[in-house]
C-alpha cells in the first residue's frame, strides 16, 4: 500500500480524530 490509512473508532473524541490525522500526515510525508 503506498498510501497511510488509519482507522477511527465510532465512539473517537475530536482528540482521537486530531491525533489521527497529524499520524497520518506524518506517514505520507514519509511516503
Amino acid at each position: 500500500m503506498k498510501k497511510p490509512v488509519n482507522d477511527l473508532s465510532r465512539g473517537c473524541t475530536v482528540e482521537d480524530i486530531i491525533n489521527t490525522v497529524v499520524i497520518t500526515a506524518i506517514q505520507a510525508s514519509y511516503n
